[in-house]
């Protein structure tokens, strides 16, 4: 446990290293409701709290417009920034959803982590209006 920790304040370290290159996001964790597979719809409501982190783009080469499409993005952030807003134990979650700024929510596609969930990188895909 304690090197699972370690590894988790470096990431931390190395992405608030970026200084003016992070930015502070809503995140929205669906982890607390459910989700009907007949109706396709959410029950519950979420729990927001902000992290930040960087946004970064996929290269040409990532796209196959399929799983990853033009528009999708990358949401980096550090594992401990997360666990610090919701919990020990508490992880990332397709369909949660980050809101930036007043306008842009986009949803979470797929989840990049390394195996001491020192960071997290988030294919998320530009939603609906909020």
């Amino acid at each position: 446990m304690g090197l699972k920790i370690a590894f988790q304040g470096a990431a931390q370290a190395v992405i608030k290293a970026f200084g003016d290159l992070r930015e502070e996001i809503t995140y929205r964790a669906w982890a607390s409701t459910t989700y009907n597979l007949d109706t396709r719809e959410v029950t519950g409501s979420p729990t927001e709290k902000k992290i930040k982190g960087i946004w970064e783009d996929f290269t040409t080469d990532e796209l196959d417009n399929v799983n990853v499409l033009a528009r999708d993005r990358l949401f980096v952030m550090a594992g401990k920034d997360f666990t610090d807003q919701f919990g020990a134990s508490a992880t990332p979650h397709p369909l949660d959803q980050i809101q930036r700024g007043s306008d842009e929510r986009w949803e979470v596609v797929r989840i990049e982590r390394d195996p001491a969930d020192a960071s997290y990188a988030l294919q998320v895909r530009m939603g609906e209006e909020p």
